[in-house]
């Protein structure tokens, strides 16, 4: 598995999805966009094998910037307010499909370890291991 640490704050907003004429339109704001161009750029950089092919494992820890002393969340153990995991997981996995070095498709992801924390510097951070399934890392009697 090749793990890739990027030195950037995981600061993606939430996709709005408003009406529009009785239908919902997903509307990406600027900062996801940015954040999105921003991986594809740093994957596009740091990728050094061939593009997999196959269905994909990936493991992603973001280090999140803790607030301020006496800001909501300040005192808690893990970041249980502000960003959603699957949020952070969904902007990263788009930008990784930009950089079009590391897989054809992240429908091809079929297995995701993540887990989110405080980062212990004034910055956030990502870290993000991908490679080819391993069996056995879901114990069968698990996956029914």
């Amino acid at each position: 598995m090749e793990w890739i640490k990027l030195e950037i704050d995981p600061v993606p907003w939430q996709r709005a999805t408003p009406m529009v004429g009785g239908r919902s339109v997903a509307v990406i704001p600027k900062k996801t966009r940015d954040f999105e161009r921003d991986i594809a750029i740093l994957f596009a950089a740091k990728w050094k094998r061939p593009r997999l092919e196959g269905p994909v494992e990936m493991m992603c820890c973001y280090a999140i910037r803790r607030p301020g002393k006496g800001k909501p969340g300040s005192r808690q153990a893990f970041p249980i307010t502000g960003f959603d995991i699957d949020n952070l997981e969904k902007a990263l996995m788009d930008g990784i499909s930009k950089s079009k070095v590391v897989w054809k498709d992240d429908a091809q992801v079929v297995q995701v370890n993540k887990r989110k924390r405080w980062s212990d510097s004034k910055t956030g951070w990502i870290k993000v291991g991908i490679g080819p399934l391993r069996s056995g890392l879901i114990p069968d009697e698990f996956l029914g």
